[in-house]
């Protein structure tokens, strides 16, 4: 196709090129009755700029066929939604990651206080004893600490484990780090 006004001729940058009525032909699904086209895939020649290559491209088609609705869709485009969705996808973990602690934290919170209720009379039999109030609440921290650490280890063998047969039934790898599990990231 020879270069005309301000369209693009894409013959220069084609490989090969099919008529219509033998893509239809080729095409499964598609009729001369039905000859929908979905994607067009073009490429532009070095050092024409993005922009100017999609408005040759709109008038192009719009030249041919005025009432076609057309969108037009750069690589660089389409990274840019991939990094968005990315963005909001990390975003999404961080916000249901943030709120595992804080559960976890009102149900060590939970324990603890009825643990302290329960525990009056060997409260009272300790302050008898001569036990500081320091002391006592030293005890307790210590103790929601273990239960804390404890929940925290056994949280991390379940998730790896849980991991480990997802991957063994899928058929994937299963390559867990020492830095992802430590939470660290690798610079």
């Amino acid at each position: 196709m020879p270069r005309s006004g301000s369209t693009i001729s894409p013959a220069p940058t084609w490989t090969s090129r099919l008529p219509v009525s033998a893509t239809l032909a080729a095409a499964p699904g598609r009729t001369a009755e039905d000859p929908a086209i979905d994607v067009v895939v073009a490429r532009s020649s070095p050092g024409v700029g993005y922009r100017t290559a999609a408005a040759r491209i709109r008038d192009y088609f719009r030249g041919r066929a005025p009432d076609l609705e057309l969108e037009i869709v750069a690589a660089e485009e389409l990274v840019a939604r991939m990094e968005a969705q990315t963005g909001i996808f990390t975003l999404l973990l961080g916000a249901v990651g943030s709120i595992s602690p804080i559960v976890g934290g009102i149900g060590i919170m939970n324990i603890m206080l009825v643990s302290v209720a329960e525990r009056s009379r060997e409260i009272a039999v300790r302050r008898a004893l001569g036990a500081r109030r320091r002391d006592i609440q030293s005890q307790f921290l210590v103790e929601s600490l273990i239960l804390t650490l404890a929940g925290g280890i056994l949280g991390v063998a379940v998730g790896l484990a849980a991991t480990w047969a997802i991957c063994r039934f899928a058929g994937w790898e299963f390559p867990i780090s020492g830095t992802s599990v430590a939470g660290l990231q690798a610079e």
